[in-house]
C-alpha cells in the first residue's frame, strides 16, 4: 500500500467514524431523559401561563411591531403544553390560533412539529372526522423541565 493509498483510507476511516460519532450523539441526546423537576408541576404550568400571557401583552403594547416578535412553534408549544396539564383536548383550529400567525402558517408549523415528534395528532374523542393535536410525552416532560428549572422563572 503507498503513502497515498494509505492516507486515503486513513481519511476514510475517519470521515466514517465521524458520521457514526455524529449518529451516536442524535440518537443518545434524543434518549436522554429530561432533568427531574425541581419545583412542583402546577408551579411550572403557572409559569407557562405567566409567559404565554407576558407574550400576548407585548404584542398589545406593541402592536406596530408586533410581526418582530413572532414564534409560532415557541406559542403553539405553550399553549399545547397548558392544555395538557389541564387535559383539555385542542383541536389543529385552535392550536394554530395561538400561534398568532395565519391559520396556513400555523398549520405548516404543526407540520414541521410532528415530523421532528413534537407534536401528534389524535382522533378527536367526540366528532371522529376532526383531528386533535397535544404534545408528545417527551415535548412535555422536556417543557415540564424548562419550566420546572428555578433559572427559568420567566
Amino acid at each position: 500500500m503507498t503513502d497515498v493509498s494509505a492516507l486515503d483510507h486513513i481519511r476514510e476511516a475517519t470521515s466514517m467514524l465521524q458520521r457514526e460519532l455524529a449518529q451516536f450523539e442524535a440518537i443518545h441526546s434524543v434518549r436522554t431523559p429530561p432533568p427531574q423537576p425541581v419545583i412542583g408541576e402546577g408551579v411550572a404550568v403557572a409559569r407557562a401561563k405567566r409567559l404565554y400571557g407576558a407574550r400576548r401583552r407585548r404584542e398589545g403594547l406593541l402592536a406596530e411591531l408586533a410581526d418582530l416578535f413572532h414564534d409560532p412553534a415557541w406559542d403553539m408549544m405553550l399553549a399545547l403544553f397548558i392544555a395538557g396539564e389541564a387535559k383539555r383536548e385542542v383541536s389543529i383550529t385552535e392550536a394554530s390560533l395561538a400561534s398568532i400567525a395565519p391559520t396556513t402558517t400555523g398549520i405548516r408549523y404543526l407540520s414541521t412539529l410532528a415530523s421532528r415528534g413534537v407534536v401528534s395528532f389524535v382522533k378527536d374523542p367526540v366528532d371522529g372526522r376532526r383531528r386533535n393535536v397535544q404534545l408528545s410525552r417527551a415535548a412535555r416532560d422536556r417543557m415540564m423541565a424548562f419550566f420546572s428549572d428555578p433559572e427559568n422563572d420567566l
